[in-house]
């Protein structure tokens, strides 16, 4: 359990991170900005090969279903995989602060039976029942820790 969430630099300013994503409890920690964990949720990462990047991210937009914006995407082509609720976000280089874009999400899933494992095409399953209370603690702007 990650009581305390790592501080992470970006551009030489100390951070801490608002999710902590550990593929190896596969739990995703959220934090409040003193750094107190609120509340932790199981997840699926990642599998061998198709791996979660592990890296500082930035929340850039929370999606609900039915996903109008995600045109020509696999969330909108298979809505159901995502759940309800998907958490986009961009990879950030921690020297510079540019962002990239990544297709790897929090979002929920239609295959709960994965949770606990590595089971996905890169990004953070949660289940769906828990997917909107996990959305209601996260906004964008908010960062996110991905460890290995």
């Amino acid at each position: 359990m990650v009581n305390k969430p790592p501080i992470i630099n970006v551009c030489g300013k100390s951070i801490i991170p608002r999710v902590v994503v550990s593929q190896r409890e596969h739990k995703t920690y959220v934090y409040d900005n003193n750094g107190k964990l609120i509340k932790s949720f199981p997840n699926a990462t990642g599998k061998k090969s198709t791996p979660t990047t592990p890296g500082i991210r930035k929340i850039t937009g929370i999606e609900q279903y039915p996903y109008t914006g995600a045109t020509g995407t696999k969330r909108k082509q298979n809505p159901n995989d995502y759940g309800p609720f998907v958490i986009t976000n961009n990879i950030i280089d921690p020297n510079t602060g540019k962002h990239k874009i990544t297709g790897e999400f929090l979002h929920g899933t239609s295959h709960p039976e994965s949770i606990g494992n590595y089971a996905s095409g890169g990004c953070v399953r949660h289940n769906n029942k828990i997917i909107p209370e996990l959305v209601k603690l996260v906004e964008p702007g908010d960062f996110v820790f991905i460890q290995p």
